[in-house]
């Protein structure tokens, strides 16, 4: 009787219903957008926005961002984006494609937030830090 309550334990429709089975689920971590899911959010798919990664923030390659000119659906509903990356503060003229799209962790860069992008404090702070800032403050 023991054999068949170990074998019965171990199906996955019969471990469900098991109380003593249960697992604790474990939480969802945050996924970073890749280019296509940020510029979806915008209107016309973020033609004429600028986009930066937290990559480049976080190391320190200020003013660097791509400023999308041109967005094209390819077969089975892919997009293709184009644009003129700005490097350092140096816009280069040619309109080239976006080579990094598929990469998590881009951001819109708003233009009156600007300066304040290439703050790393802010533009990556864990909350945990943010908390004890806050109680230090009051």
């Amino acid at each position: 009787m023991n054999h068949l309550r170990t074998v019965w334990r171990r199906l996955p429709c019969v471990r469900s219903f098991c109380t003593e089975a249960a697992e604790p689920q474990a939480k969802k971590r945050y996924r970073r957008k890749n280019l296509v899911e940020v510029a979806n959010f915008l209107p016309e798919r973020g033609l004429g926005a600028k986009f930066t990664r937290l990559m480049w923030i976080r190391n320190g390659y200020k003013y660097s961002y791509w400023t999308i000119s041109k967005v094209l659906e390819k077969s089975k509903g892919r997009l293709r984006y184009y644009g003129r990356l700005t490097w350092k503060g140096e816009e280069d003229p040619r309109e080239r494609p976006v080579r990094t799209w598929q990469k998590r962790g881009w951001r819109f860069i708003l233009e009156k937030d600007m300066e304040s992008t290439w703050d790393l404090n802010k533009a990556v702070k864990p909350k945990s830090e943010s908390a004890t800032t806050e109680a230090s403050q009051t």
